[in-house]
């Protein structure tokens, strides 16, 4: 592994775990809010709130539709059943019209790559 890190240069120091970086996001930015983040290969819903942090991964396998109101529906109800502070507004990078009903607010595409910047050294990286 530390050989692939190295080869690619002084530019790639570090990576932080992708829920850190989440985490620090959503903190930075305020609570209640939570997360969702879209891609070809993956959906990622994450909460924090009330000392607490939720995190859902979904990989997919094909290319068809995906229900992005459900999946919201479903991570909103488990954190009531957790008692935990249901989010006002999502951070996303999807169009706001496929989550009707919510609050959407502009997630930077590079929001890893910010979060990752601004991290302090730390055990939650993994370095070369």
């Amino acid at each position: 592994m530390n050989d692939v890190v190295r080869s690619l240069g002084a530019r790639s120091l570090a990576w932080e775990i992708p829920e850190m970086a989440c985490l620090r996001t959503l903190t930075q930015v305020g609570l209640p809010l939570a997360l969702l983040d879209l891609s070809p290969d993956r959906l990622r819903l994450v909460a924090a709130a009330e000392g607490e942090f939720c995190s859902l991964l979904h990989y997919r396998t094909d290319r068809k539709e995906i229900d992005l109101s459900a999946h919201v529906s479903r991570f909103v109800d488990y954190l009531k059943v957790k008692r935990q502070t249901v989010p006002c507004a999502l951070l996303t990078n999807v169009e706001p019209h496929q989550i009707p009903g919510w609050e959407c607010r502009q997630l930077p595409s590079d929001y890893l790559a910010i979060a990752l910047a601004q991290s302090p050294p730390g055990p939650h990286q993994f370095c070369a």
